[in-house]
Parts: structure tokens; C-alpha cells; sequence
């Protein structure tokens, strides 16, 4: 459940809120890596070399997805529940679960 110190904190993270036409949604594509405790390094050429959450090792694929599913995650602050634009897998629903997990934690 969100609360608003639960809000406050996200949008000090750098998430970014967007309420229009009767919607209420926080984005989350400028915080996820601070929420999940993410950290990735790259080599010169922009691929990266190696990728963690909460100091565990994720695979290189694994953190390029985990990106990916970033850049269109939000939650709906209505529903209250997490929404991952464009995307319909297994994948994603381990990343709303990753996420939710993370958001409780704080």
C-alpha cells in the first residue's frame, strides 16, 4: 500500500509523478536503479559488464531487461497496484513483484 512517506521518498528518488485526465501515476523510470539498490558498470563501448541488485550478481541480460521494463513502469496511484506498459510475460511479472518488494521496504 502506498502511503505518502512511501511517495515522498520515491519522489525524492527521483521518480516523477504525472496526474492528468483523471489519472494519478508515478513513474519510476528515473529511480528504479536507487529503489532496487541496482548497480551496473559498462565497458567503453556502452554494453555492460557486470550488474547487481542489493549486492547479488544478475546476469548482463538480466539487467538490460530490468531496464527495459523500467523505462514503462509505473504505479497506478488509483489502483494502487504496479503497471509495466507494453510488456506481457513471465518477466515482467518477477519485475512488479522485485519492485513491490523494494517499495514495501522502505
Amino acid at each position: 500500500m502506498m502511503t505518502d512517506k512511501k511517495l515522498n521518498t520515491l519522489l525524492a528518488m527521483g521518480a516523477s509523478r504525472w496526474t492528468k485526465y483523471g489519472r494519478d501515476r508515478l513513474y519510476l523510470r528515473n529511480c528504479y536503479k536507487d529503489l532496487l539498490k541496482m548497480k551496473i558498470s559498462y565497458y567503453n563501448s556502452g554494453n555492460v559488464s557486470s550488474a547487481s541488485i542489493d549486492g547479488e550478481g544478475i546476469s548482463n541480460s538480466e539487467a538490460y531487461r530490468i531496464k527495459d521494463m523500467a523505462y514503462g513502469c509505473y504505479i497506478d496511484l488509483l489502483k494502487d497496484e504496479i503497471v509495466v506498459d507494453g510488456k506481457e510475460n513471465s518477466k515482467v511479472e518477477n519485475f512488479k513483484a522485485l519492485i513491490s518488494e523494494a517499495i514495501e521496504g522502505l
